[in-house]
């Protein structure tokens, strides 16, 4: 009797430590999933990579750590890096970088605009329609994105 007994409890012991298994083996796969599932406004990055959508394809991203910024398009390379603050005003991308570098995308046409100073940065930003641009530190919009996935344009549904 106590031989049964004794069997009956490792047999019900390597059915929970098999379904537990099994559960924990389904868990990751529905994580991977999600990795696989989230579009391009919705991706923060993963592991040691941080990203934060802007207008698409356009986003800034960081590898290893959140001290260096890049900004570009999706799957391509930067056109710079440094980023500090980041703005979206319609259809404008603007920006500033470390040593009082400063940027605009018009994301319409794919151009580009770089200035280096705060005049002609807010000079361009006029001619693009954007008066009274708003921009962010990178680390505070990113930790928006990242956690309230609060974007800083929302688009066209």
């Amino acid at each position: 009797m106590i031989k049964k007994t004794i069997v009956f409890i490792l047999i019900a012991s390597m059915l929970a430590c098999c379904n537990k298994a099994k559960n924990a083996t389904k868990a990751v796969e529905e994580k991977a999933t999600d990795y696989l599932r989230l579009g391009f406004y919705s991706d923060p990055g993963a592991w040691d990579y941080y990203r934060m959508p802007l207008i698409k394809p356009w986003q800034v991203d960081a590898v290893d750590d959140t001290t260096i910024w890049y900004l570009g398009k999706k799957d391509e390379s930067s056109i710079t890096s440094n980023v500090v603050q980041v703005g979206v005003t319609d259809s404008i991308i603007y920006f500033s970088c470390k040593g009082n570098s400063y940027g605009a995308i018009d994301t319409r046409c794919d151009s580009v605009y770089m200035a280096s100073d705060e005049v002609s940065f807010h000079n361009t930003l006029k001619r693009l329609g954007v008066e009274h641009p708003k921009m962010l530190r990178i680390d505070s919009a990113y930790n928006q994105f990242a956690n309230k996935k609060i974007t800083l344009f929302t688009p066209p549904s």
